[in-house]
């Protein structure tokens, strides 16, 4: 099964930030990839890794602030803990809406993992899973 990708930009959190999203089957569960870094992309291996996950899952990168084609759209934006935090939640609320789903699964890698932690302990209720690589 060929997997549809959109990429888009979306305001989260006063910025325009960059989402590219293989969708799954109807229903499939939604997997957000929080990069690492910060300023440490990983949209750009996303053709790759879908090779695997086809149709099982929809997959949604996000380029964080500070980072990738979000960081080359709003250059001077703050880049903090905090607004990072605010930019998540306000990222899982989106999705959950784009997608109809109640909860969302968080996949952190290194520096992802400390905002996807915190997250899915703040916020149990819109998390299904979280997955941790490379924790911190």
């Amino acid at each position: 099964m060929k997997k549809n990708f959109i990429d888009e930009y979306v305001e989260i959190n006063g910025i325009q930030q960059y989402f590219l999203h293989f969708q799954g089957q109807a229903g499939a569960p939604v997997v957000l990839i929080i990069h690492g870094g910060p300023g440490s992309s990983e949209s750009i291996f996303a053709y790759e890794i879908e090779k695997e996950w086809a149709g099982d899952y929809s997959i949604v990168y996000f380029d964080q602030r500070g980072a990738g084609k979000t960081f080359a759209k709003n250059k001077s934006a703050p880049v903090t803990m905090e607004l990072m935090q605010q930019d998540l939640l306000e990222t899982i609320l989106y999705l959950r809406k784009k997608y109809n789903q109640e909860k969302i699964i968080l996949l952190g890698h290194s520096f992802g993992t400390a905002l996807g932690a915190l997250l899915a302990k703040q916020h149990p209720e819109y998390v299904l899973a979280y997955i941790g690589m490379s924790q911190v």
